[in-house]
């Protein structure tokens, strides 16, 4: 590894940190070093361009974009996550709704501290293996996907309190252990369309006896 390539790496783990300082101590090396910003920047454009978090300067450009909380990315076109998502250690509300992903990379499942995931009206055909390690999730949108069956260690999202299955052919045989494993949790299985009077529009778990495809309170 030649002294660049080290130097660079030294200068990307210190911008990752996010914080204000150390990303303008990264680019004041990279100055004293003589490393180009495109250099740099090259290395996050495609998460920038992701997050369309472009600011007025690669520093505050990459400060926005490590400190995100909430990342609305509905209806935006988007076919494919970066791996690099992982990086985002700071979302709490991630939105990517209405779009055409088929895949998530399995290092989503790196972000500490989300606590919603909307994931509703994509071709999305699987969740990630260890999605479990999004210990922190409360409500999990997974209504019009194409998910059919749900990780193993789902059940173990002890803090999930909400998910949106509905038009979504998720097994019977998923959603019972997930009723037994996760009592706490709420489940959205049929949207309404019938004027019932529970105030926000969808039935509840308890609603409905399982022989009918639904859960039995």
């Amino acid at each position: 590894m030649n002294k660049k390539t080290t130097d660079l790496h030294k200068i990307q783990e210190l911008i990752k940190s996010g914080s204000r300082e150390n990303i303008d101590l990264a680019f004041l090396f990279a100055k004293s070093e003589g490393i180009a910003q495109e250099d740099i920047m090259i290395y996050w454009k495609e998460l920038i361009s992701f997050a369309r978090a472009e600011k007025d300067s690669p520093q505050n450009t990459l400060f926005h974009l490590l400190n995100l909380t909430e990342l609305d990315l509905g209806n935006c076109g988007i076919s494919s996550v970066p791996e690099q998502i992982s990086l985002l250690i700071n979302l709490v509300d991630l939105n990517l709704e209405s779009n055409s992903i088929t895949r998530l990379p399995e290092n989503i499942s790196l972000l500490p501290n989300v606590e919603s995931l909307n994931l509703q009206d994509n071709p999305l055909s699987c969740l990630p293996q260890n999605i479990n390690s999004l210990s922190k999730l409360n409500d999990l949108y997974l209504q019009d996907t194409l998910i059919e069956s749900l990780p193993e260690n789902f059940v173990h999202l002890s803090n999930l309190r909400e998910v949106y299955l509905y038009n979504s052919p998720i097994c019977e045989n998923d959603m019972e252990l997930i009723k037994q494993n996760l009592p706490l949790c709420e489940f959205f299985i049929v949207e309404d369309d019938f004027g019932d009077d529970e105030e926000d529009g969808y039935w509840y778990k308890d609603d409905y006896d399982y022989g009918d495809g639904f859960f039995q309170g």
